[in-house]
């Protein structure tokens, strides 16, 4: 713990604390994808994997208080875990969510001089890149809680391997992967609130991702991830912007990516 409170780490522990966690969490999806486990033992599994990459030394330096931020970044690690989990919804969806977001992530670490950071995404970016060829609609193979948790907790800990050179405060920390994130998260932050709203489990599935209610409107299961990974695409081009010229520049940019997602949003026909 006392690496994670001085924030030293060199770029490859931290690296090895990612895949440390990586790991275990993927066994944590085997376990699930073989045997079936409860919610509450995957959120526990969860827990013990984050747990373990910020004892190891990853955290997110938000507010200057080591044990907030850690009580953070396990919320970090646990949400996005799940936002890839629940996110694989269509044939190739969180596949290529996530190699687009290790291609932004990629270019960062480029930009930054990081070059263990930058191995690590280009190794997930060719990993996702493959597996989508056998996992594009229609699909042969599919990733199980064992690809698509091991996946978010991946793209998550991305975020947390290099410095921080480009950041002013905690706004800045958390927009740049943000942006980079916007599909999971705005997927997952919709369905959660739709299903509190409706008085439904979180943990149990349903049509009503953002992905389906693209099918509802019109468009092709195929068509519909497109769109997707188009908005993924934009959103990271935007953290792009933001990174070489500022807030300022790709606010406007930002608020017409939000709003362009009300039509969704707004559609009747899904519960």
């Amino acid at each position: 713990l006392a690496a994670a409170t001085s924030g030293a780490l060199a770029d490859p522990e931290r690296v090895g604390a990612l895949l440390l966690g990586g790991l275990l969490i993927a066994a944590v999806g085997l376990v699930d994808d073989l045997r079936t486990l409860r919610p509450q033992t995957k959120l526990l599994g969860q827990l013990l994997a984050a747990t373990l990459a910020i004892g190891l030394g990853l955290r997110l330096p938000l507010t200057g208080q080591p044990e907030l931020d850690m009580l953070l970044t396990l919320l970090w690690f646990v949400a996005f875990t799940n936002a890839f989990n629940l996110l694989d919804n269509m044939d190739g969806l969180a596949a290529g969510i996530a190699a687009i977001a290790a291609g932004f992530r990629l270019v960062f670490f480029q930009l930054d001089g990081n070059a263990e950071g930058a191995t690590s995404a280009a190794i997930l970016l060719g990993a996702t890149l493959g597996f989508l060829v056998h996992n594009r609609h229609p699909a042969r193979i599919f990733m199980g809680d064992t690809g698509s948790m091991f996946l978010g907790f991946f793209v998550a800990g991305l975020s947390l391997v290099g410095g921080y050179p480009y950041s002013r405060g905690a706004v800045s920390i958390l927009l740049l992967p943000v942006l980079v994130l916007l599909v999971p998260i705005f997927d997952t932050a919709f369905v959660s609130i739709t299903r509190i709203l409706a008085g439904r489990p979180i943990s149990v599935g349903g049509r009503d991702h953002t992905s389906h209610r693209l099918v509802a409107l019109g468009l092709s299961e195929r068509a519909a991830v497109h769109l997707l990974y188009a908005v993924a695409t934009a959103s990271g081009a935007i953290a792009y912007l933001t990174y070489r010229y500022g807030l300022s520049r790709s606010a406007v940019l930002i608020l017409f990516l939000l709003l362009s997602g009300y039509g969704i949003l707004d559609n009747p026909t899904m519960p």
